[in-house]
């Protein structure tokens, strides 16, 4: 017995062996090609298209590959480009032990460097929608029906079957991985922007779990990643089909865990996306998000759990309705705390007053086109809470409430409240892309610049407040244009800031270099011996129209020991200033008479590139005045032109000059008290050029200095 049975196992062996032996020599010798004019005139009739292989051949094994080379496959007849696929291997691995089964297992299925054209016309017709040389009508059960599934063969014997499509092979067909190694999409949208994506890999497989693994790798690792999804016959079902990924977009790390329901019906999911590294990649804030959301293609909800930004912590919640003409978007975004210092690599040049730098000569506002017609896109209303907003330990603002809201076409942001610096804010803008428009108001009321300064580490011993310094700012602007640029260029309006009584150290201010600040004091005479400074008051107010900024003597600095005007204007469409500055020192005494000849100062150029100078016109005007008249004209014309209350001045017919008193242009000093007080300096304007050049510098001569 078991001598037989030793004789029929390697009888049946044998058989096998033969048989496979047999199968190679077969397979080996079947030449394809034969086949390719069939196979190129059933793709002809199925697509209208043209479709030629330059050859096909066979490996033979238990999973035998067949490969097809030189692929290439015609573009629609309006397409310029004449292929819309080339492609170099093809590769199809059939099992043969599931024949057996009547299933018909591709076990491999690979593309190689191939070229994919996709495109759409003007029109919105896409190339990848065939038109068929022959259409007939099919009922139901008379359909194809191809079953893509990346499956195990005990799966594939249990799908059912579409009624009528048991003899269909395609019905049966199952593919268990599929890969792409160098395909290069080309994809071209109705209004001819074109984008490419480089696939260097990408790979499904099915897992032991019966699910499918993938990883991909497109633009040189631009995007990629890997992940697990369902199995393609869960598609069809009720059951959770799930989606598990940490992708890499643009440098984005992104994760997703998701349960889809319903993916060939009324699709609806839910679940947890996180995010990393959305601020970019040279980005030092460590930014990440994680997000809970659930919903479906008519509405989504999302709790945010946390967005991080350089460790601040928002929350909230949004929520999207999608079925609606454009969507409408409503969150409430809420945070405790918001540290501004984290967001500065160096606090204290972050936060440091910025003074404007002769080298920084670039243009203020871009003439890019403003993108109205994105405020047509979606509705949205949004409330943002922030209980403090601090840098470092000393807080900056506490309990701002804002809105934002688009709708139509406008868009609107409103601060309702907040406290900065002990004062109050509330501001409100508007966009409108129908009438092109923009709007600003801010009234901000009894901001402390002391507390101010603190919470922004901006005290130094160059430049500090030691008491007051309660400030209001009022802004009305209003602007038309299709650019930045535009906007600016017709900006009309008024803008008021208001400086109360305050007392400052200002220190060696001589000491700061290279910015117009230095530049402004310097031409003044006034950087040495100030070192404490009592200011009554400082204004600067500007009316613009049509993008023409002036000053009705609208800046001051009102102090114990000088008084500072200047008039003027700044023009937004060029960026040019013209402005006259006047200093005064409060009482007619020798210094001041030679501050204010050597301080008849204006200032040109541009706001990117500011220049200070001596005004040479009212230079020369007093001059002459003095060589003619002699002294009494200086001091006359100091005088009359003493203002002892500018800061009203500047703000008249604003609505905020109550706040200082009407000037009362009583002439406090008689004319032979100004004459005497004039006589050292009338050395100053002789008629020679060493006198002029004295004059225009601020310096005395020898000769005068010993007096």
């Amino acid at each position: 017995m078991k001598k037989l049975l030793k004789i029929v196992l390697i009888t049946l062996v044998s058989l096998f062996i033969v048989v496979c032996v047999a199968g190679y020599i077969i397979l080996s010798h079947v030449d394809l090609n034969k086949y390719k004019g069939t196979i190129i005139e059933m793709a002809n009739k199925a697509t209208g298209r043209e479709l030629n292989i330059g050859d096909i051949k066979i490996k033979p094994s238990f999973s035998p590959t067949v490969e097809l080379s030189q692929v290439t496959f015609s573009n629609a007849a309006w397409s310029k480009e004449p292929l819309m696929a080339s492609i170099g291997a093809v590769d199809v691995s059939v099992a043969l032990l599931p024949l057996i089964h009547g299933q018909y297992v591709i076990s491999r299925f690979v593309i190689s460097d191939a070229v994919v054209n996709l495109e759409e016309n003007k029109d919105g017709v896409a190339n990848w929608v065939f038109e068929p040389e022959t259409k007939t009508e099919e009922t139901a059960a008379e359909k194809t029906s191809f079953n893509f599934n990346l499956i195990s063969v005990a799966e594939a014997a249990e799908i059912n079957e579409p009624k009528g499509a048991d003899n269909n092979i395609l019905s049966s067909i199952v593919i268990k991985e599929v890969a792409l190694n160098n395909v290069k999409i080309n994809y071209t949208d109705k209004t001819a922007k074109k984008q490419t994506y480089d696939i260097e890999t990408l790979r499904l497989d099915e897992n032991d779990d019966k699910n499918i693994d993938f990883n991909f790798k497109v633009n040189d690792g631009l995007y990629g990643g890997k992940g697990t999804i369902g199995a393609l016959t869960l598609l069809d079902t009720d059951k959770a089909y799930p989606v598990k990924a940490n992708l890499d977009v643009m440098g984005i790390k992104v994760g997703t865990d998701l349960a889809l329901y319903h993916v060939l019906g009324d699709l609806s999911f839910e679940g947890n996306v996180s995010a990393k590294g959305f601020m970019g990649k040279d980005s030092t804030y460590n930014e990440s998000a994680d997000v809970q959301i659930k919903g479906d293609l008519k509405e989504i909800a999302a709790v945010i759990q946390s967005i991080q930004l350089a460790g601040n912590v928002i929350t909230g919640n949004v929520s999207a309705k999608l079925d609606t003409k454009v969507p409408e978007i409503k969150a409430n975004l809420a945070s405790d705390k918001i540290n501004i210092a984290s967001f500065a690599k160096s606090q204290k040049s972050a936060w440091m007053i910025s003074l404007v730098q002769e080298a920084q000569a670039t243009t203020l506002v871009p003439a890019e086109v403003i993108p109205y017609e994105t405020l047509s896109l979606v509705n949205a209303d949004a409330d943002i809470n922030i209980a403090k907003i601090v840098n470092g330990s000393a807080v900056l603002l506490t309990n701002l409430k804002a809105n934002a809201k688009v709708n139509n076409g406008a868009a609107t942001v409103k601060v309702l409240q907040g406290q900065l610096a002990k004062g109050d804010i509330k501001a409100d803008a508007s966009l409108s892309a129908k009438n092109k428009t923009f709007v600003f108001n801010a009234d901000v009321t009894k901001v402390n610049l002391l507390e101010l300064m603190k919470a922004l580490d901006a005290q130094t011993d160059t430049f500090r407040f030691v008491s007051g310094g309660d400030t209001d700012l009022y802004v009305k602007l209003n602007g038309t244009g299709n650019t930045y640029a535009q906007l600016v260029d017709g900006l009309s309006g008024q803008v008021a800031l208001i400086v109360d009584k305050s007392a400052l150290h200002l220190g060696n201010i001589g000491m700061i270099k290279g910015n117009i600040l230095t530049q402004l004091l310097n031409t003044l005479k006034i950087t040495k011996g100030n070192d404490d400074l009592n200011l009554a008051c400082a204004v600067v107010r500007t009316d613009i129209k049509d993008g023409l900024a002036k000053f009705p003597n609208g800046v001051v600095v009102n102090a114990d020991k000088f008084t500072v005007v200047a008039t003027g204007d700044v023009n937004l469409k060029n960026d040019k200033i013209g402005l006259s500055i006047k200093p005064f020192g409060g009482k007619l005494t020798d210094t001041n008479i030679a501050k204010a000849l050597s301080s008849l100062v204006k200032v040109t150029g541009t706001l990117q590139k500011p220049s200070i100078g001596v005004d040479s016109a009212n230079a020369i005007k007093t001059i002459v005045g003095v060589t003619t008249t002699g002294p009494m004209y200086l001091g006359a014309q100091m005088l009359l032109e003493n203002d002892n209350s500018p800061c009203y001045t500047a703000l008249k017919d604003t609505g905020y000059e109550t706040r200082f008193p009407k000037p009362d242009n009583v002439v406090s000093s008689g004319a032979q008290d100004v004459g005497q007080v004039l006589d050292d300096s009338v050395g100053m304007v002789k008629d020679t050029t060493k006198g002029l050049l004295n004059l225009l510098s601020g310096k005395k001569d020898k000769k005068t200095n010993e007096q």
